[in-house]
């Protein structure tokens, strides 16, 4: 079983989650939007300190939202996982269950 995510699957999060787990840096696309700093910075000023003292505050959330996104894509994969390898267990012995029980029902010495 490989432990990539397959690509069909694979979100920013995701992909995010991976490189953490690989030791190597995210590959993060930057595109600017309305939400940034830099963008906020380049809109005509209100004038109001409430909204100036509120946009660190915010970015600050966003990224803790941001880092809480990706712990948890990381642990859903993890838990994601081992439920497959707990369901590949149990296939493997209900069927060496399902073939000694038919040894005995047709009288097989083994």
């Amino acid at each position: 079983m490989s432990d990539s995510v397959p690509e069909s699957v694979s979100t920013p999060a995701v992909a995010e989650a991976e490189a953490h787990r690989n030791g190597t840096p995210p590959a993060r696309a930057e595109t600017p939007s309305a939400e940034t700093p830099t963008a906020a910075a380049a809109a005509p000023a209100s004038g109001s300190s409430a909204s100036a003292s509120q946009a660190p505050a915010t970015s600050r959330a966003e990224e803790m939202v941001d880092s809480m996104a990706v712990q948890i894509a990381v642990a859903t994969s993890y838990v994601g996982k081992g439920l497959l390898r707990l369901t590949a267990r149990l296939r493997e012995q209900l069927s060496d269950i399902w073939a000694e029980a038919q040894n005995i029902r047709n009288g097989d010495k083994s």
